[in-house]
């Protein structure tokens, strides 16, 4: 059975109570071994709670009360480290240990109607929930990167060099591209799929929120909505960056492949955000497949960049 969003929220919920257990238990068995630590810690507490009561009462003296506080704090703080060391007892260990500090395990960042998901648990979403692929997992990269299985004589290997110039300087460059879909276009066994991921890893050094996603699972998540048995397409059309790799592989679904994906290239291209895909099909393959509508999305010259492979199959080659 597929996960949701609950599900991690959950585990969410119980790592960070147990985050919250265990610093209490450590908080107990410190303040048992001091005492006087536990009355530094609380003096602390009532200052800054002072300092809220004051401003409110009198923010005219707002800068005033702060640098009392900040000097009263200070001189709690060199007391609390001097005991704390004196009974051997590590401060960090009194607080809640989150796996986050961003979200302290909530999964969530912002308040209220900017609250948002936080991008530890969104990663977690693409992979658990949307079926997406684990970036770091994927055989790209730099450090993968072989020339040599690329014919010299038939001028495939420079072929390659300048496809992974361009997407260094691609990646270097964003989010400010000129333009915000790329299509990977050639036969199989091309070295396509190898370079979506090689994008996918460069972007990643400036970019946490990229959906790198094979096309059977996007469409088989588009399905899922069109029967309501899934609800959250907005979390694809809403990454920063959507990779999909092997376009043209998925099964053919009335009411679905045409119109969700005209819909996803629609609402993409509108808001400017990077949309990348790797396929086996042609131009003409992929009108036919997929319509006049989606074609023309693709093929916008003013919006796509379109990078052909051509030479022989490497699989054969190794």
């Amino acid at each position: 059975m597929a996960e949701t969003l609950y599900d991690i929220f959950g585990e969410y919920d119980a790592r960070r109570g147990h985050a919250e257990r265990t610093a209490q238990a450590a908080r107990e068995e410190a303040f048992s071994r001091s005492p006087r630590l536990r009355e530094l810690l609380e003096a602390r507490q009532d200052v800054l709670l002072s300092q809220l009561r004051e401003v409110l009462q009198h923010p005219s003296d707002k800068a005033a009360i702060q640098a009392r506080t900040e000097a009263q704090v200070k001189r709690l703080n060199e007391q609390i480290r001097r005991e704390a060391g004196d009974a051997g007892i590590s401060l960090s260990a009194l607080e809640p240990q989150f796996r986050c500090p961003d979200c302290r395990d909530t999964g969530l960042l912002g308040e209220g109607r900017e609250k948002r998901l936080c991008p530890c648990l969104k990663e977690q979403v693409y992979v658990r929930v949307l079926g997406g692929e684990e970036i770091a997992r994927l055989e790209g990269g730099a450090e993968a990167f072989d020339e040599s299985i690329f014919s010299e004589t038939s001028g495939a290997r420079e072929q390659i060099r300048k496809i992974r110039r361009f997407m260094e300087g691609y990646a270097a460059k964003y989010p400010e591209n000129p333009h915000s879909t790329m299509v990977l276009l050639g036969k199989a066994g091309l070295g396509k799929s190898f370079m979506l991921a090689y994008l996918a890893k460069e972007l990643q050094k400036k970019e946490w929120d990229i959906l790198y996603i094979r096309s059977g699972s996007l469409f088989g998540l588009f399905h899922r909505h069109r029967l309501g048995e899934f609800s959250r397409v907005d979390l694809i059309y809403d990454a920063a960056v959507l990779l999909i790799d092997d376009l043209g592989t998925e099964p053919v679904t009335q009411n679905v492949t045409r119109e969700y994906f005209f819909e996803l290239l629609e609402r993409r291209q509108a808001a400017g955000r990077l949309t990348a895909l790797a396929t086996n099909l042609d131009e003409t393959m992929l009108k036919a497949r997929y319509g006049e509508r989606v074609f023309s999305r693709l093929f916008d010259c003013q919006k796509r960049e379109l990078i052909r492979f051509a030479g022989e199959d490497l699989r054969l080659r190794r």
